[in-house]
């Protein structure tokens, strides 16, 4: 479970989808429900987790509107030191 700072209730991670965009690029999502109630509006929010501490993160709601709200979490990074953009293959 993480908290997010200024929400009462706690958001659940459900899935991480990885889906590399090439061989010096990772990218991968993380998706978290949230309890019934008013769904956040997107933006940057500080999450809070037992092991891995506090960090800040881009969210934005994804779905149907539903009871439960889910939110959408999108990381790409580079993987050699030696990748710069543009890639070239």
């Amino acid at each position: 479970m993480f908290a997010i700072h200024g929400i009462a209730a706690p958001v659940r991670l459900v899935r991480v989808t990885e889906q590399p965009l090439h061989d010096h690029i990772e990218q991968f999502s993380l998706l978290f429900e949230a309890a019934p109630g008013d769904a956040l509006p997107h933006g940057t929010y500080t999450f809070s987790h037992a092991a891995l501490g506090e960090l800040d993160m881009f969210i934005t709601a994804v779905g149907a509107p539903a009871a439960a709200p889910a939110y959408e979490a999108c990381f790409s990074r580079f993987v050699s030191k030696d990748a710069q953009w543009p890639i070239r293959s």
